[in-house]
């Protein structure tokens, strides 16, 4: 059985990006869109104008400072 991420959120959060469960590569690296060929991430520093950010918990705070929360939806499958 595979269990899926806890959501990055907080109470300011005004936007929640929705997913259904993490892949392979995500559930290894416990990161939400760890995929190198998964293009969330360069697309949302590069709207968020962080185009530079290489490590996970600096893309995780960016969202968040900008009311941007993650959430996979399903819990196990």
């Amino acid at each position: 059985m595979l269990t899926a991420f806890d959501p990055l959120i907080h109470e300011n959060c005004r936007t929640l990006i929705l997913g259904s469960m993490p892949g392979a590569i995500s559930l290894q690296k416990q990161q939400y869109y760890a995929h190198p060929r998964n293009q969330f991430w360069p697309i949302m520093t590069q709207l968020a104008g962080r185009p530079d950010l290489s490590d996970y918990e600096s893309r995780c705070r960016l969202l968040l400072d900008h009311n941007i929360g993650l959430w996979d939806v399903l819990l196990h499958c």
